[in-house]
């Protein structure tokens, strides 16, 4: 289960909300985070026999929740959070590729769960991020989330079953740019895009995006939906 931004942003907020000095419960929380980061260096342990055990565990619940997952795709996680970290910019989940030790299936799950760690890590990085501007500031401000490109967002409209494209395309783009301020051209050209095939629009990587906000509202019909979709586009 993928802990997103907005989730580590609630919680915060939840438990924040009532104290008198947020900015020290931010260095606090940040400081937490640097031990989970940096887990490999604290509570090792040698046993009798000379074996190295780490027996850490976050101190923070939501941090708990994700450690306990991520540990086991380590490497994934933080390639993933520092390249959010440092350039404020998700990068595509590189598969895996097969070794002949291994089938297929394996191979399939072992990268679906990857694309998962890959997910947390720059989700979280959106929220150190978060704690970081807001460390100067006498309150978080909420900042976008979203994320979503205007590809995205047409796809989006379109899955939901609006009728975007059973109206004229330059009456429709003019209303959209009213509605969600999208550039009138790029959705006219974009409304001949999103419907079918492969192309600059219906991308794997734009679908996949589109699926795992369904996905996250809790619109699993749609996201199933679309990832046949994507089937259909390898």
């Amino acid at each position: 289960m993928i802990i997103y931004f907005e989730d580590l942003q609630k919680d915060f907020n939840s438990r924040s909300k009532e104290l008198m000095n947020k900015k020290l419960y931010i260095q606090n929380e940040l400081s937490q985070i640097d031990t989970l980061l940096n887990h490999n260096l604290y509570d090792v342990k040698t046993s009798f026999i000379g074996e190295s055990t780490n027996s850490y565990t976050p101190k923070i619940d939501i941090l708990a929740k994700i450690f306990s997952t991520i540990k086991y795709g380590w490497d994934t996680f933080t390639s993933s959070y520092e390249q959010y970290f440092f350039n404020e910019k998700e990068n595509d989940f590189i598969p895996f590729k097969k070794d002949k030790d291994i089938t297929q299936e394996q191979l399939d799950s072992f990268n679906e769960r990857h694309i998962k760690y890959h997910k947390q890590g720059s989700e979280f990085a959106k929220y150190v991020l978060w704690l970081k501007k807001g460390e100067n500031k006498s309150e978080l401000i909420k900042r976008n989330t979203s994320e979503l490109s205007h590809k995205q967002k047409m796809l989006i409209l379109y899955y939901l079953g609006l009728d975007i494209l059973e109206h004229d395309k330059t009456s429709m783009s003019k209303l959209l740019f009213h509605l969600l301020e999208l550039n009138e051209d790029n959705t006219r050209k974009y409304l001949s895009y999103v419907a079918n095939g492969k192309n600059e629009v219906r991308t794997e990587k734009n679908l996949t995006k589109v699926k795992l906000l369904f996905e996250k509202f809790g619109f699993l019909g749609l996201s199933n939906t679309i990832q046949k979709d994507i089937d259909m586009l390898k």
